[in-house]
């Protein structure tokens, strides 16, 4: 009795594994929203890194004379490390900015072509999916955000 149970539950785990179903794919209006979060994101991290980037430059410059140039200058290794470091951290933040910008607009693309697509329904009296091409309309009214 116990094999048998054993068995049966062997089997089960078996058919559970192969009958997952698959991911639903997004819809336009969750692809336009992670462009929206992708393109804020990026943005936010073009504008912090390149005012990082000036700062850095302004503190560095203006260590070294360069805004006044009959001041000595005041060579400070705390005030020049500051100025590197808020350089580097500015220039990697304006470099991180690109890949979000490169995916927002993949997803506006897969946005725009999610009205062409092969819908999927279940196939009543048969075991399985049946494909079919659809067409989308789009309509643009008023402003699009």
């Amino acid at each position: 009795m116990r094999k048998i149970i054993l068995s049966f539950g062997c089997i089960i785990l078996v058919v559970q594994s192969f009958c997952q179903a698959n991911p639903v794919p997004l819809t336009r209006e969750e692809y336009l929203k992670k462009r929206k979060n992708q393109n804020t994101t990026g943005w936010v991290l073009l504008t912090g890194g390149t005012t990082l980037l000036i700062i850095g430059g302004t503190i560095g410059a203006n260590f070294n004379g360069l805004f006044d140039p009959n001041r000595p200058q005041q060579s400070s290794p705390k005030n020049e490390s500051l100025a590197t470091i808020l350089q580097i951290t500015g220039g990697a933040a304006t470099l991180a900015s690109i890949p979000f910008f490169v995916a927002a607009s993949k997803n506006k693309k897969k946005a725009m072509s999610v009205a062409l697509s092969i819908e999927k329904i279940p196939a009543i009296g048969y075991v399985g999916i049946i494909a079919y091409p659809a067409v989308g309309l789009q309509l643009q009214l008023g402003k699009s955000n």
